[in-house]
């Protein structure tokens, strides 16, 4: 019988819910991204995101931000931004798990 070592990192997550949580983030990022092309979308609110803390992924055709708790994969927020509109972005700011600030720069028309 093998036995097989399982270390805690400072979250409290063993080594084996860290990869697997890693690797279906990366799974869901990818569909999203997906989506978000094939619909020609260049903001998209995502919710009920399952994934852990508040940080942006950096792909080729998009942005992803995301706000969620820091210990749980528990349902919370998210936004997708396109390759043409990163230029229009001023700042992202998480202030919680459920909220978060994305400025965006834009034109009023009257």
């Amino acid at each position: 019988m093998e036995t097989i070592k399982m270390t805690q990192n400072e979250q409290g997550f063993t080594s084996g819910e860290v990869e697997r949580a890693v690797s279906i983030q990366k799974q869901l990022a990818q569909n999203l991204i997906q989506v978000t092309q094939e619909y020609k979308i260049d903001l998209l609110a995502v919710q009920e995101v399952k994934w852990i803390g508040r940080n942006t992924i950096e792909k080729k055709d998009c942005r992803i931000y995301y706000s969620c708790d820091d210990k749980q994969y528990i349902f919370r927020t998210g936004f997708t931004l396109s390759k043409c509109w990163r230029s229009r972005e001023i700042d992202f700011k998480p202030t919680d798990s459920r909220t978060y600030v994305l400025r965006i720069r834009g034109k009023f028309k009257n």
